[in-house]
């Protein structure tokens, strides 16, 4: 299954940015400058709401965004450099914070990098079916009245054993398909609660924690808190990933996305586990 990657994510910013040379921002685009990035990503920030955004901006700056932090963005004008270097195509930043921050400041969508990422997966994993599809048997029905001058009796004993076999597998296919579209029809989004992902009714209220398109890979997700009998590698392999936040080390069972930031989680090292758990 082909998946959208960090290259092609990076692909289709520089597209937008193109296109936004001869938008609303066109005096910021058309020649950007750290300066002018800076005014820009302030004013966008005065009025946004969205979540993602904000993580985004925290991640970056290391600090959380309020119409007060002018004069912190104004000292921190140099962190839009790199972003500057993305745009006109002079560098290739390697960091997921600074290729999200380009993509609010040029208004991509989907972004941050998660949710592009998994974009394509998503659609890949529900198929359309059309009306017809839906009232079409998936497997031929049997014929249950065979001609009695054609075959023999041995011969009819086997047909009946073969249609009841057949018969009984499409009813349990069809159960399945019944009781999970019955019982699980709404539960198609996910919700991180503490240390693991909960299936929850994506019609439900949000109780504050992130929410994702259900992803059955992440129903096993969990953070790990070390202690003394954690193990950390398995036949010379590390069997837990981390992400830095701040000053904390954060691990989990499986490599992905940090939950809340959204940051790539690395296989832990050695050096990691003694500077942060020795």
């Amino acid at each position: 299954m082909t998946r959208n990657t960090q290259e092609e994510y990076k692909k289709r910013i520089r597209e937008k940015f193109e296109t936004e040379k001869n938008g609303v921002y066109t005096d910021v685009f058309f020649n950007p400058s750290r300066a002018k990035l800076r005014k820009l990503c302030f004013e966008l920030f005065k009025d946004n709401t969205n979540a993602d955004d904000l993580k985004s901006f925290e991640s970056f700056f290391k600090y959380k965004f309020s119409l007060d932090c002018g004069k912190k963005l104004k000292d921190d004008t140099d962190k839009f450099r790199p972003i500057e270097n993305f745009l006109k195509g002079e560098t290739e930043p390697a960091d997921f914070e600074t290729i999200n921050m380009a993509a609010i400041l040029v208004d991509f969508q989907p972004r941050p990098f998660s949710k592009f990422f998994k974009k394509k997966i998503i659609s890949e994993a529900i198929p359309v079916v059309t009306k017809t599809e839906i009232n079409k048997p998936s497997v031929p029905l049997p014929d249950i009245n065979p001609p009695l001058n054609i075959v023999n009796t041995t011969n009819k004993k086997r047909i009946n054993k073969k249609n009841g076999i057949l018969l009984a597998a499409i009813v349990v296919l069809g159960m399945g398909f019944s009781v999970k579209h019955i019982f699980f029809a709404n539960k198609q989004c996910m919700e991180w609660q503490k240390d693991h992902y909960v299936v929850v009714d994506c019609s439900s209220e949000t109780q504050g924690f992130v929410r994702i398109p259900f992803d059955e890979s992440l129903t096993d997700f969990r953070r790990i808190w070390p202690c003394d009998t954690t193990t950390f590698f398995k036949d010379g392999k590390a069997v837990l990933w981390y992400c830095k936040s701040g000053d904390e080390i954060e691990l989990y069972n499986k490599p992905g996305f940090d939950p809340v930031y959204e940051k790539p989680l690395r296989p832990i090292t050695e050096y990691m586990i003694n500077k942060y758990f020795k």
